[in-house]
């Protein structure tokens, strides 16, 4: 265990560390993206290959964490997308660029990078470095999608009307449930106390009407997670809730058990 630990954190520190020496470089370019002189028109392949490298290396790393099992689900859809993102800290001098968190006293330059892997072919079908500011229900739409494909995301892209709109293109989405998306009762159409439901039942699959219109329909899974995680989600509500309304923080805090 303690080997796996270590070598885990050598790939992401090491990872971190080769991003941001090649953002370092692109901040020798005019703002326009092209090359200030021939040494640094010589960085622009350079750049690709290693972009390149490094999503050989992480798909490589990613699909050796799957089993058998997860991979006959391929059998099921074309393709099976996985979407996140995650955020690096770079120089502040590339504030202009990739924008990050400025206030009287500090300027935190971050950068997101975004990734889309196709668990199928064990391939990325899209991979970028953008502002800070792009965060993720901004590029929700922005998927290249075929009919038959199965799309993984975190609520982070959470939209229905994207999810909508995948359905209607022949694509399935399964995505973590947004805190205060209001669901309705496929048969009454009268609005569901989604916190009652799972009090009583215990689990949840059913389906659902979603929208202000009511005309998404979607299917809610919710099962009881478990106590770790349980645990580990209210600590960082608690945190993240500290100066907000109460309330809230109640009703999420009895979510996070599901």
């Amino acid at each position: 265990m303690g080997a796996v630990e270590r070598r885990s954190f050598y790939l992401n520190h090491t990872t971190h560390l080769w991003l941001k020496d090649k953002i370092h470089r692109w901040g020798f370019f005019s703002r326009e993206g092209c090359p200030t002189d021939r040494h640094d028109a010589l960085l622009v392949p350079l750049a690709d290959a290693c972009v390149a490298l490094f999503q050989a290396v992480l798909a490589t790393l990613i699909l050796s964490k799957w089993d058998a099992r997860v991979l006959k689900r391929c059998r099921l859809f074309k393709r099976i997308l996985i979407q996140d993102s995650t955020i690096i800290q770079l120089p502040p001098r590339l504030f202009d660029l990739f924008s990050g968190v400025k206030n009287a006293h500090t300027t935190t330059c971050n950068a997101r990078i975004q990734g889309v892997y196709d668990l199928c072919s064990g391939r990325f079908v899209r991979f970028s470095i953008d502002p800070y500011s792009k965060n993720d229900v901004s590029v929700a739409f922005d998927l290249p999608v075929e009919p038959g494909d199965l799309v993984l995301r975190d609520r982070g892209y959470f939209l229905l009307e994207a999810i909508s709109n995948f359905k209607a293109k022949g694509v399935e989405t399964i995505s973590r449930y947004k805190h205060k998306t209001t669901l309705y009762d496929a048969s009454t159409r009268e609005s569901l106390d989604l916190l009652d439901l799972l009090t009583r039942s215990g689990s949840v699959d059913r389906i659902v009407l979603a929208s202000e219109n009511k005309d998404i329909r979607v299917r809610l899974l919710a099962v009881p997670v478990t106590e770790e995680i349980a645990n580990l989600r209210s600590r960082n509500l608690a945190d993240r809730q500290a100066h907000h309304d109460l309330g809230l923080l109640s009703s999420r805090l009895r979510a996070s058990e599901w």
